[in-house]
């Protein structure tokens, strides 16, 4: 703040004081100053009640022209403009929780406009306010100011952490190595349990259904439970602890012939007879569902020997020179799969007395009148909201047999299962499905369940759809 001095009228020479303190040292020069005002900066020497100004003679040291002061002029800073920023405590605690806030903006500042939730409504317009918060969440603060030179708004997001006055009980997860298994057959079945997301020890795993067993979990939350199903159906496995809510799974006991089954090794070898005493190359190729399998061992045995590995394509080179006339068995194998075998045949050569003979080799594949394959062989509808449909998954259904065929198909599920009810297979509810696949042709359907809006079962579910094949 600077004050403007200037008077007509005192010693030759003194000191300018204000509210009794020196502010500039034989400053006044001669009787008259008006010409040219004194100018100082009386920022720390002000008084709210009122403030005095004089000179102040250095000869004689007294204020005997204090009443020659003319003009006095206070000259204010210029307006600044606003900036927004404020502090809370605290910024965290249990609900309700009350917070204060105090105003930290800059520059010049004439009304305030707090909105606590940073949902468009100005909860307060003080300056240093303060705020109630009822419910558990993160709150984002908002504060505009405003003043001559315009206005400003700072958000803090998230600013403010309000949890709930209580913890909420822990839930417990339960999940299986295997949600299937086989019907009269002992499975060796891992439970795990967990609860946020961390291993639980100590979680009671039981069984009841069509299997029964329990046990608890380790230190790393699993339990190992031999299950032997009596019945085909339904088996639930509930996980416990006191402490905790307590889970559910849903896990099926199916039958043997739906078991999951081996997949099975073809061989076949171009040329498939061979002459005696001559070395031919052979091919032999190894699939398995009709797709190449690489690392099978192909071994020969009988009236020749040798062995190879199939290559990335399936096949395999091997020399056989048959040492006799008669019967080569031709084998393939690998881990995991069911293994084939093949019969080829070492025929004499050609004799040189008279007269000659010519053998034709010959060789079938019979496919059979009906023969349906169906992909994939599962499918997961995911999380499904009863009056919403999920969405629809294809099915590719192909007919390798040599005559056209005529398609249904059938559900197995529960009684009153989410299969039965809303299985749909073109749209169209299951039970009415049919199709006419012409011979060794496919053709394509969609699969969606749709649920009514009034269904009530909840959890997780499993069912078996099976499509009948029958001469059309």
């Amino acid at each position: 703040m600077l004050y403007s001095f200037a008077g007509s009228a005192g010693p030759d020479e003194g000191n300018l004081l204000f509210n009794g303190n020196i502010v500039a040292s034989n400053a006044w020069q001669g009787s008259s100053n008006s010409g040219s005002p004194l100018v100082f900066d009386a920022t720390n020497y002000i008084n709210a009640s009122g403030n005095e100004a004089g000179i102040q003679s250095t000869t004689s040291g007294g204020m005997d022209a204090l009443q020659q002061i003319l003009v006095v002029e206070y000259e204010e800073s210029a307006p600044a403009a606003p900036v927004a920023d404020f502090t809370a405590a605290p910024k965290s605690g249990d609900a309700p929780l009350e917070v204060n806030f105090t105003d930290i903006s800059t520059g010049t500042v004439s009304s305030y406009a707090w909105d606590f939730n940073d949902d468009g409504t100005i909860d307060s317009e003080e300056k240093n306010p303060s705020y109630t918060y009822e419910t558990a969440g993160n709150y984002s603060v908002n504060l505009t100011v405003s003043g001559s030179e315009g206005s400003d708004s700072e958000v803090k997001t998230e600013y403010i952490v309000v949890k709930n006055g209580t913890s909420a009980t822990p839930a417990l997860s339960l999940s299986a190595s295997s949600l299937n298994v086989t019907e009269g057959e002992e499975t060796d079945v891992t439970y795990t349990v967990t609860g946020d997301d961390s291993p639980v020890e100590g979680a009671l795993v039981n069984l009841s259904g069509c299997a029964t067993g329990s046990g608890t979990t380790d230190e790393n939350g699993t339990v190992v439970i031999a299950v032997n199903a009596s019945c085909e159906g339904t088996i639930t496995a509930t996980a416990s602890k006191e402490g905790y809510t307590g889970a559910e799974l849903t896990q099926q006991a199916v039958s043997e012939s739906e078991s999951p089954v081996t997949p099975t090794l073809s061989l076949s070898a171009s040329p498939l007879n061979v002459t005696e005493g001559e070395e031919t190359d052979v091919t032999y190729t190894v699939t398995g569902d009709d797709s190449p399998v690489e690392g099978a061992l192909v071994n020969l045995s009988g009236c020749a020997t040798g062995s190879g590995t199939t290559d990335a394509n399936g096949t395999v080179v091997i020399a056989v020179n048959a040492s006799c006339e008669g019967t080569i068995t031709a084998t393939a194998s690998k881990e995991g799969y069911t293994g084939a075998e093949l019969t080829q045949q070492a025929i004499e050569a050609s004799s040189s007395e008279p007269g000659s003979s010519s053998t034709v080799s010959l060789e079938v594949d019979i496919i059979p009148a009906i023969s349906l394959t169906v992909s994939p062989n599962y499918l997961d509808f995911g999380e499904v909201t009863p009056g919403t449909p999920s969405e629809s998954l294809p099915l590719s259904l192909q007919n390798k047999g040599g005559a056209s065929i005529k398609v249904t198909a059938e559900v197995d599920d529960q009684e009153n299962g989410p299969f039965i009810t809303g299985l749909l297979l073109d749209q169209s509810i299951w039970s009415s499905y049919c199709r006419i696949i012409a011979a060794e042709s496919s053709e394509t359907s969609e699969a969606q369940l749709d649920l009514p809006l009034n269904y009530s079962s909840t959890g997780q579910f499993q069912g078996c759809l099976i499509f009948w094949a029958e001469a059309a």
